[in-house]
Parts: structure tokens; sequence; C-alpha cells
């Protein structure tokens, strides 16, 4: 694992990796939330059943929880940045359809589309951290990177509402889609710049066996050193 500078410790790329997810995931929960805030909008421009209403939030957490396992999968086996920022990219421009849907039907389908591509992040995201972070520290960063759910959900609701009052219900769902995809550029950068053990390809990945072996390797000196006459 990279050194850790003494006096900054949170801008060592451990730390700064935790910082990058954070902030994707706060748009990822920001984008599936921001449909609740507007369902009276939606009921007056599609003229939506409550029903439909309810199939609108109910749409995208079926698709998402199937797909979960199979991008758990595909996580094991392809780079895990390519995914997230395929993720982050996929989720952003399915946001921005969103927002010019021409009917109801067309807005359930990005939300379906939206479950899809947001199950893939998670799970790569996940390994990443796992990755750069430490028995010492992996608690911690994981506490960290879990109030970007509640910040995401906060959002979310609070500026598509806001929004939605002072413009169009449209513009929410343009302007989160716009900050994931201009935030995928960044996010790339750093990502391709991370050790390669973060991505798990490198053996210099710690291993949780290797503090078994250095006990064994240090009783099997000590007795033999005991034992010589």
């Amino acid at each position: 694992m990279s050194p850790v500078n003494p006096r900054k410790p949170w801008l060592a790329p451990e730390w700064t990796l935790i910082a990058f997810l954070w902030f994707a995931y706060v748009l990822n929960h920001a984008d599936r939330q921001v449909v609740y805030t507007l369902f009276p909008a939606l009921q007056k421009a599609f003229g939506y059943s409550d029903t439909v209403l309810g199939l609108t939030g109910a749409l995208f957490l079926w698709i998402y929880g199937v797909f979960s396992p199979i991008a758990g999968i595909l996580g094991d086996r392809w780079s895990r940045p390519k995914i997230v920022v395929g993720s982050l990219v996929l989720w952003s421009t399915f946001t921005i359809l969103s927002g010019l849907a021409p009917n109801g039907t067309a807005l359930l389908a990005c939300r379906a589309f939206l479950g899809i591509s947001e199950s893939f992040f998670m799970p790569a995201a996940f390994v990443l951290m796992a990755n750069a972070h430490g028995p010492g520290t992996r608690s911690r960063a994981v506490a960290v990177f879990g109030t970007s759910q509640m910040v995401g959900v906060a959002l979310g609701g609070s500026l598509s509402g806001l929004i939605a009052q002072r413009l169009n219900w449209r513009v929410s769902f343009w302007l989160l889609g716009s900050c994931g995809l201009l935030f995928a550029i960044p996010l790339w950068r750093f990502l391709h710049s991370l050790p390669p053990h973060f991505n798990g390809n490198s053996m210099e990945q710690p291993s949780p066996a290797r503090p078994i072996r250095v006990w064994q390797s240090r009783v099997s000196k000590r007795a033999a050193a005991a034992t010589i006459p």
C-alpha cells in the first residue's frame, strides 16, 4: 500500500479515493431520489395515476435488485475503475433523458435503465475501498463513505423541489445528470492513477494470511533456536 503522509493522512490516495467515491454516491442517490419529490409535477404533466406513481418508484428498486448480483459477478472479472466510471456515465445519461421524456412511458423506461446502470456502482466501489484500506482504517472508511447515501437522498429531494418550484421539473434531471457527466472526467483520471493493488491487479495486494505466516515463521525459528544445544 502507498505510504501515508504522517502530517496529512487525509490527502493519501486511499482517503482521496473515499472522497471521490463519496461524491459519486451522493449523485447516485440524488438521481434516484429526485423523481419522488416531483410526483405532483409528473401527475400534472403525464396524467399519472397513483398506481403508476407507485410503479415509478418500485420499477427502479426491482430492477436494481435483480441486476445487483450480475453486477457483483462482473465486478470480480472486469476493471473496477471502468465499471465505476461507466456506471456513473450511464446513470447520469438516463437522468438527463428522464428530463427529456416526452411521455410517461418514456420516463418509466428511463427509470428502468437507471436501475440497471446504478446497480453496477456499489460492488466495484466496495472492492476498491477494501483493497485501498487495511484492517486499521477499513471500518472508518466505509463509515465515512456511508454518509453519502443520506446526503444524496436529502440533496435529491430538496434540490429537485426547489428547482421545480422556481424553474421547471425537467431542469432537476438535467442539472443532476450534467453534474454526473462532468464529474466522470476527474473521477476517471484519478482512478486511472491509483496503484495497481487498489484494483486487485498486483501481487503487492495485502493478504489476510500474511500475518499468520509471519507469526508461524517466528515461532518456528524460536523453537529451532531453543533446541540447539
